[in-house]
């Protein structure tokens, strides 16, 4: 077998270091499952990427392929055939034979691209075997892809979308990466033979410095005072990362935990919310230190080391690796559950004691009725960019049910709140001081344990999760996996679908995310 595997970039971010620990996985398995010859195709960018390293050399040939069609695209025209046979000319001139070559596509279907879903079709026709791996669902409330996506297809009707972001074909499998995703294509219409769970592998800290040593540089570094905790957040600071959240958790400490952010967004789009974020601390003059990993002022093992606990106020994720990692670096991991996400990892037998699925506030601190509309407005327009009408029974329904919801038992999550008055909240505590921050704590005992816990007073749990990451989750155990699922690609029948192959429903992709009590006001405000 011959693997092409393919993404947008190499930059750094999730799914450049997925592919990375793949093909760390794929060195782990047996030669005879594995493949013989590896090329990595993205559009150009890869300041994600390491220089080779000897002791990583991996036991088949690999190669990194430029090819600029594949980059993210403003185009407001898809170009599906023009896509397909360059990369088809690609591949030929690497030695890449159709009836051998796979083709794993990382985030087909997101909107970065509006010619890849495409091509992808068009290539399974030609004969090539695909594996279309879905990090992150375009529906799960990304408006702005979606209209890229709209205007690049030509298209209005979610229907007539979903049949081009999610093509049928035997040879065209999915690969998800929690349970959660898998069950969502399952409903929709994907034939159970062609969804495949395969997370993320995770790879161990191996070069993890000496606490003392490494909680000196970072206290120069930081300004951390003696005795001062310090909470890391292992992370780039895009929207869904919920960054006022994590003032609040330093807020609520009374200046006694610096909270840390490791890196920026890069995106445009994504540093106005950043910038506000970062200013309305610096006004505050809140413990928090944002990109404490640029510009080579920590290095990351540094920063884990140096840490008392790790952090996760995210309201989205498609895997969450820091619910994984943090254990593997032995730390404890306090802040934001994501039960859809979180829960196949309970299922093998982790804890999470110090995450809890929201923040209460007392709702007597905002103009509840004022925040419903705010947020009912938000969702409706959310909607209409989607082409996803909300007035019609049942779903108008539903929709009011949900927004009375909010704050109806005395209390509102923090991260519900429109981001104006996230940040009244986080300002509120940190003027009124002991009372205020009484008055949160009281509501969220998961949040004051978080804000005292350490890697000794946890030890126990962190060594149980981390014993199940390395049992379930490591390159060896994710390595059987990959290449099982390669193997029953591989074994579909290739070329043109000879009879219907039905279609991917996309209003019920839609309607499982796009409801307004999943609504998360930061990731939609510029």
């Amino acid at each position: 077998m011959q693997l092409a595997i393919a993404h947008y970039h190499l930059d750094s971010g999730g799914v450049t270091q997925v592919i990375r620990n793949q093909l760390r996985a794929l060195a782990a398995c047996p030669a005879a499952s594995r493949p013989e010859r590896v090329v990595v195709l993205y559009g150009g960018r890869r300041g994600g990427w390491p220089a080779p390293q000897p002791d990583e050399t991996p036991p088949f040939e690999l190669e990194l392929v430029p090819v600029a069609e594949l980059e993210y695209s403003e185009s407001a025209s898809a170009r599906p055939d023009a896509m397909a046979d360059r990369l088809h000319q690609v591949l030929g001139d690497h030695g890449m034979k159709v009836d051998q070559t796979l083709i794993h596509f990382h985030n087909h279907s997101l909107g970065k691209n509006g010619s890849v879903p495409g091509a992808l079709a068009l290539l399974a026709d030609r004969g090539y075997r695909l594996l279309l791996q879905v990090h992150d669902f375009i529906e799960d409330f990304r408006p702005a892809n979606y209209r890229r996506l709209e205007r690049s297809l030509g298209l209005r009707d979610p229907q007539a979308i979903a049949r081009v972001q999610y093509p049928q074909n035997p040879s065209i499998h999915y690969a998800t990466l929690t349970t959660r995703d898998s069950d969502l294509l399952l409903q929709a219409g994907v034939a159970a033979e062609r969804v495949h769970l395969l997370p993320n592998p995770v790879v161990d800290f191996h070069k993890a410095p000496p606490r003392d040593e490494a909680r000196a540089r970072v206290a120069q570094r930081l300004g951390l005072k003696q005795g001062q905790r310090l909470l890391v957040y292992p992370v780039r600071g895009i929207r869904r990362k919920n960054l006022g959240e994590m003032l609040l958790h330093a807020a609520l400490d009374g200046g006694q935990t610096m909270a840390a952010l490791t890196l920026p967004p890069i995106s445009p789009v994504e540093l106005p919310s950043y910038d506000r974020w970062h200013g309305l601390s610096e006004r505050l003059r809140l413990p928090c230190r944002f990109d404490i990993g640029g510009l080579g002022r920590l290095e990351y093992e540094d920063s884990l080391a140096a840490s008392d606990a790790l952090l996760t106020t995210s309201v989205a994720e498609g895997f969450g690796l820091v619910f994984l990692e943090a254990w593997l670096a032995g730390r404890p991991l306090t802040g934001r559950n994501l039960p859809e996400i979180t829960g196949d990892f309970e299922t093998l037998g982790m804890r999470f004691d110090l995450l809890d699925p929201d923040i209460k506030l007392p709702v007597d601190w905002l103009p509840i009725d004022e925040v419903r509309e705010a947020i009912g407005e938000l969702h409706e327009w959310v909607c209409r960019d989607y082409g996803f009408a909300t007035d019609g029974a049942p779903l108008a329904d539903e929709r009011q049910a949900q927004l009375a919801a909010i704050g109806a038992e005395g209390t509102i999550d923090f991260a519900q709140l429109p981001t104006h008055w996230q940040a009244d909240v986080v300002t509120r505590i940190r003027q009124e001081g002991a009372s205020a921050i009484d008055r949160v704590l009281e509501l969220n005992p998961t949040v004051a344990a978080g804000l005292k816990a350490t890697a000794q007073s946890h030890r126990e749990t962190i060594e149980s999760n981390a014993a199940v990451v390395r049992q379930h989750y490591s390159p060896q155990s994710i390595g059987g996996k990959l290449c099982a699922t390669y193997a029953a690609v591989q074994e579909a029948p290739a070329g043109p679908c000879a009879a219907d192959q039905g279609v991917v429903d996309g209003a019920v992709i839609l309607r499982h995310y796009l409801r307004a009590d999943r609504l998360h006001p930061v990731r939609t405000e510029a």
